[in-house]
């Protein structure tokens, strides 16, 4: 109530003068330049714990390049045949064999999309360890084939640890 009439006793300053009012013109905010590349991945690693705008396995491609992988998209094609792929860890279920023992169901993703890979209980113990998610992993074993779908029986595992320098991001 005292605004209303504190602007009504001093109405005769609008008509006046004594108050000017101007017309401001808008100004866009600066557009800051894009940031670099590698600085953009680094920062999105610190703040995501992995790349945005880019698929974390392509910071690896230089290191990767000199070996032959089977895809995701064409495990179809290589069905009861031994093969190494490479995948960024996505999924992990931990369960146990009717006796008890450990053995994990995995999902991994490469550049052409996802593939579910099994660590049966001797494979799980040699290798489970290495699993922690965060890096790339070269993934041996059979792809079997069942009810139209494939997976990857997984007998070796190994750590990609080379990253390709940032300056090449």
């Amino acid at each position: 109530m005292k605004a209303i009439s504190f602007f009504f006793s001093h109405s005769s300053l609008l008509s006046s003068n004594a108050l000017r009012i101007t017309h401001h013109v808008s100004r866009a905010l600066p557009i800051p330049p894009e940031y670099r590349s590698h600085e953009k991945i680094k920062d999105e690693i610190e703040l995501f714990g992995f790349p945005l705008s880019k698929h974390p396995l392509e910071l690896y491609q230089d290191t990767l390049k000199d070996h032959e992988f089977v895809s995701a998209s064409e495990m179809h094609l290589h069905a009861g045949k031994q093969v190494r792929m490479v995948g960024w860890l996505i999924t992990e279920k931990f369960a146990e064999t009717n006796d008890g023992q450990p053995m994990e169901f995995t999902t991994f993703e490469d550049l052409t999309g996802l593939y579910d890979a099994t660590f049966f209980p001797a494979t799980f113990r040699k290798y489970g360890h290495l699993l922690t998610g965060g890096k790339p992993y070269i993934v041996e074993g059979l792809i079997e084939k069942d009810l139209g779908e494939c997976t990857l029986t997984v007998n070796r595992l190994k750590v990609v640890l080379h990253l390709v320098p940032m300056a090449s991001w």
